[in-house]
């Protein structure tokens, strides 16, 4: 991610504290979580070989409770999918590379898992949404599958204030929504896009969301 989470609450002089993290990888946010007195992380990953890294990486940050979810997250419930993993981690994605290939040969897929998919209100109950008021998404490509999976969330848990997502310009994957699509689909539960980042020599990068009704 291309600016602090702490950038997001200087924004709106807001203390975003309870944090659902879709995307975990290995919890590399966890410091800044903890520094900035967040007090609760559910993370969610879909690559099952990185949870015992997540779970290593951030069970010393005792302060913040947090829980685990191993999910290949989208719009649909069991959707048979390969996973593609790449040689950096940290670009691995549901959704096959697409003109990342062009700025970024030397990332290249090295393995496929298989999984079957989750929309993320299909075990709610789990996860209890009304604890939340902020979302984080790192999902490389797939983060209008993985809104459209929360259904009605948005709409019935105005708590949701914040969402820090990665935003795309281009097919950077292939499937990928544009920034433009996601501008749409958060509009209509009152999120506006108030601050954006995009590289000037590749066709990502980051957004900050934030919905003002109910503050």
């Amino acid at each position: 991610m291309f600016f602090s989470f702490k950038d997001c609450l200087d924004l709106r002089s807001k203390n975003f504290k309870n944090v659902l993290h879709i995307g975990a990888h290995h919890g590399e946010e966890i410091e800044e979580y903890y520094s900035v007195g967040v007090e609760s992380v559910c993370w969610i990953e879909a690559n099952p070989k990185c949870m015992p890294i997540l779970i290593e990486n951030t069970k010393k940050f005792d302060k913040v409770k947090q829980t685990y979810f191993c999910h290949a997250l989208s719009d649909v419930n069991d959707e048979e999918i390969a996973f593609n993993v790449t040689n950096n981690g940290q670009s691995s994605s549901i959704l096959e590379l697409g003109t990342h290939l062009t700025y970024c040969p030397n990332i290249q897929v090295i393995e496929k898992i298989k999984l079957k998919t989750k929309r993320i209100d299909s075990f709610g109950e789990q996860i209890q949404f009304k604890n939340f008021d902020f979302l984080t998404i790192d999902v490389q490509g797939a983060e209008l599958k993985v809104l459209k999976g929360f259904g009605d969330i948005f709409k019935n848990f105005a708590n949701i204030k914040g969402i820090y997502t990665e935003i795309n310009f281009e097919q950077v994957y292939i499937g990928a929504a544009i920034v433009n699509e996601l501008d749409e689909y958060l509009s209509k539960f009152n999120f506006k896009r108030i601050k954006s980042f995009k590289f000037d020599a590749a066709p990502w990068g980051d957004a900050f969301y934030y919905r003002e009704q109910n503050d």
